[in-house]
């Protein structure tokens, strides 16, 4: 028994707490406790402020520092490799900030050509509309029909003047007169209109279908 704290006294010794070794006795404290004595055990034996200070401070240099060493070293190690994994991280940020700047120049280089692209579309698609025919071809069917009937148009014409002239009505050519005037009058209005239409990109079918409705819309 006085074997197993021999290591016990030669420590309070050491640290000038030889006067508690009855207590030590009493609470079976030996050898192998000795090294699991913590700050809250001594507490519970009652011993003096200055006398727990002296053996836990004993402690730690003698039984605690090989473990201080160890988690500090375990610390340094676990300090090493987050800053490892930081740098790596860090590594990474840069390899993917490089990606994005050269995507970023790629894009800044195509982006002026699909502007001018789109410029030309926009300039090509704004003087479309602003492309009238002219008056000629938006007048086309008038001026077919009028030249078919001017001749018959000009020999009723001079028939009337001739009979005029001479005192007499021919009530037959001037009433066939008058009828051709407004047969070319119907149809210049009718081609003319489906022709306004077809200008605008409505066929002549789409163009009889609204004009069949119900309500009539047309707009050219």
């Amino acid at each position: 028994m006085e074997g197993s704290f021999a290591v016990v006294e030669e420590f309070l010794n050491s640290v000038g707490a030889q006067s508690v070794l009855p207590a030590f006795r009493q609470n079976a404290i030996d050898d192998d406790v000795l090294p699991l004595l913590t700050e809250d055990s001594l507490k519970s034996l009652g011993l003096p402020l200055g006398i727990q200070l002296r053996i836990w401070n004993g402690l730690q240099k003698r039984f605690h520092s090989t473990e201080v060493e160890k988690e500090e070293s375990g610390k340094a190690s676990m300090r090493r490799r987050q800053s490892a994994g930081q740098q790596g991280d860090i590594e990474d940020d840069q390899e993917e900030e490089e990606e994005e700047d050269v995507e970023r120049s790629s894009r800044a280089k195509l982006l002026p050509q699909r502007r001018r692209r789109s410029n030309s579309m926009d300039v090509r698609g704004a003087d479309e509309p602003r492309r009238q025919p002219n008056f000629f071809k938006r007048w086309l069917p008038t001026f077919v029909i009028i030249a078919a009937f001017t001749p018959l148009l000009v020999y009723l014409a001079v028939n009337v003047i001739e009979d005029a002239i001479d005192g007499l009505t021919n009530y037959v050519f001037v009433t066939v007169a008058f009828l051709v005037v407004g047969v070319v009058v119907l149809l210049c209005a009718m081609t003319q209109s489906i022709w306004w239409a077809y200008l605008q990109g409505t066929s002549p079918v789409e163009y009889f279908g609204a004009l069949c409705a119900e309500k009539p819309v047309l707009n050219f």
